[in-house]
């Protein structure tokens, strides 16, 4: 990498996939308070003058550490990181709330993907397409035969969570 990208705004981005790729560079910087102006120290670069040398002295230190250890990411960020992708995960709050993994069990990949739009849609998210969604199933380690109708193997659908009625609780022949 020959680049890192900042980005400074009053929101947090919204993320349409929350692959490991982006969970792993991903930092979250937040200023959770206001200095009220009243409260603001208008003099506060000049009475870091007479601090410059303890200031260089812990720069020289933090780089010896980081040449030594290298850049390690505080807990504070790894928190926040993971608090936002969790927010963030529409796929995973449907498969953690209609999805059930059972051995044995399939479900029709169509009835699937018609929950999952059906909870989309209950959240103001926009579903990506039937590919996609194969795709981020088979990330969570599940096969879908590709023998007649496409079946996801080892899962079944929640009764009565989102989308039509179906064949929910199938048993893989």
């Amino acid at each position: 990498p020959s680049h890192k990208i900042w980005i400074h705004g009053n929101h947090k981005p919204h993320m349409r996939t929350a692959d490991e790729g982006l969970r792993r560079r991903m930092h979250l910087l937040e200023y959770a308070s206001d200095i009220p102006e009243g409260q603001r120290d208008l003099h506060f670069k000049d009475k870091l003058a007479a601090e410059y040398p303890a200031i260089l002295y812990s720069m020289i230190q933090s780089a010896i550490e980081w040449n030594e250890f290298g850049l390690r990411k505080p807990q504070q960020i790894i928190d926040t990181v993971s608090e936002y992708f969790t927010d963030e995960d529409t796929f995973g709050s449907w498969w953690d709330e209609c999805v059930t993994v059972a051995s044995g069990a399939s479900c029709g990949s169509t009835d699937a993907f018609k929950s999952y739009q059906a909870f989309c849609d209950e959240r103001g998210e926009r579903a990506p397409s039937h590919k996609r969604f194969s795709i981020m199933v088979k990330n969570k380690g599940h096969e879908i035969s590709k023998s007649g109708t496409k079946r996801i193997l080892g899962i079944a659908l929640v009764p009565a969570s989102f989308g039509p009625p179906g064949d929910h609780w199938s048993q893989r022949d």
